[in-house]
């Protein structure tokens, strides 16, 4: 597989991490799902979105699987764009 331009920001950053492959399935994308599969505990499983803001920039963030991200969250305020 190849790395993912999350993986390539956390390796420029020289920061540690450890990369979990599982089977998922497309019906449950959910932490726990994920937490089970890779065996570790739901609080230790995040999830990595990247975005790029029209002023900021690359952001990355680091969520906790315990909550949900999706489409409808609204990104933190300096990252908005204008529509």
């Amino acid at each position: 597989m190849g790395k993912t331009n999350a993986i390539r920001l956390v390796e420029q950053g020289q920061i540690p991490y450890r990369e979990a492959y599982y089977p998922f399935d497309e019906s449950d994308l959910s932490g726990l799902h994920a937490a089970e599969a890779i065996g570790l505990p739901p609080e230790q499983v995040f999830k990595t979105l990247v975005a790029r803001g029209e002023r900021t920039g690359i952001a990355v963030f680091c969520i906790p699987r315990l909550l949900r991200a999706g489409p409808q969250k609204r990104l933190p305020g300096p990252l908005e764009t204008k529509r």
